[in-house]
């Protein structure tokens, strides 16, 4: 009987006829929400990857010409690297089933999402380490349900609801419990209205001025994310009217080779926002997803997480 083994960022070569699944996309950015079908869920997920990261190179299609590409596909094949609207043709062959997911975020994500899309009543099983899938334990069924619920919070609109039960999950769910500071950070801040991003992008450029891939590469350090979502982040707020982030020379062009050849420095506004004598959400404004939950301060207050308490804060 096949065994598919799904994992996140994975060199683990399975023996012959089984297959590997590694799961690449960042789940705790931009929408997720519930969809009439795996392929809406995916194609809303697929966009969001491409219009966020769109204009960053001096190369990338425009958006739509993206979208039909099959190139990205080509070139996870090649790299065994998958994305989500691959999944269901890598488990429709399968027979048994061999999870193994890091303790960071997004990956103890893509493990409550592989759980929702395995087929009742086939084999699942866990393994400790990624990178060897040895000596794997039988998943029950109660847990497989314990995953399936929390995902289903995930997709929901409050994380407060999500965060409360997940503290509270069973043995299995013990990375997930453990990276739950690093999903509150996903939120603007109690403080400054900062998320976790945004304090180590701030932070990073506090020094002196430094260019992009410098203060990039230190803010990896604390939050340990894919470097173009942070670009993307950084490019678009040192064009914007009320700039954290500035250039002091304009790049020639906003991708990030041009950007990388000018240095960028913290502005007064953001040295104000970074100190808590004014808050991001206020001067700023937020627009931006975290699951199923939607951060729009036009529409009123946002809930917010204290850094403090660890616990969310309602608006």
């Amino acid at each position: 009987m096949p065994a598919l083994f799904l994992t996140k960022r994975s060199m683990f070569r399975p023996a012959p006829g089984d297959a590997l699944g590694n799961v690449s996309d960042s789940l705790s950015f931009g929408p997720v929400l519930p969809a009439g079908s795996l392929a809406e869920f995916v194609e809303a997920r697929r966009r969001f990857w491409i219009e966020t990261t769109y204009g960053l190179s001096d190369r990338r299609p425009a958006p739509e010409e993206e979208l039909q590409s099959a190139s990205v596909m080509e070139w996870r094949a090649k790299s065994g690297l998958y994305s989500i609207e691959e999944l269901p043709r890598l488990i429709e062959g399968a027979g048994q089933f061999v999870l193994s997911f890091g303790g960071d975020l997004d990956s103890q994500l893509a493990f409550l999402l592989c759980l929702n899309l395995i087929p009742d009543g086939l084999p699942v099983s866990v393994a400790a380490n990624p990178e060897r899938m040895e000596n794997p334990e039988p998943l029950s069924a109660a847990e497989k349900a314990e995953g399936i619920g929390l995902w289903e919070l995930f997709l929901g609109p409050s994380p407060k609801a999500f965060h409360e039960r997940a503290r509270q999950a069973g043995p299995r769910f013990a990375a997930l419990r453990n990276a739950l500071g690093t999903y509150g950070r996903r939120f603007p801040n109690s403080r400054n209205g900062l998320d976790g991003l945004w304090e180590a992008l701030l932070g990073a450029a506090s020094a002196i001025p430094s260019r992009p891939a410098g203060v990039i590469g230190t803010a990896l350090g604390f939050e340990p994310v894919g470097d173009l979502l942070l670009y993307a982040r950084l490019l678009a707020d040192a064009r914007s009217a009320r700039p954290m982030l500035a250039f002091v020379r304009q790049p020639a062009s906003w991708t990030i080779s041009a950007a990388n050849k000018e240095e960028i420095y913290l502005t007064p506004l953001g040295a104000a926002i970074l100190a808590g004598r004014m808050d991001a959400v206020e001067v700023k404004g937020v627009n931006y997803w975290v699951g199923g939950c939607h951060l729009d301060s036009s529409r009123g207050p946002v809930i917010r997480w204290n850094t403090e308490t660890h616990e969310f804060l309602e608006p």
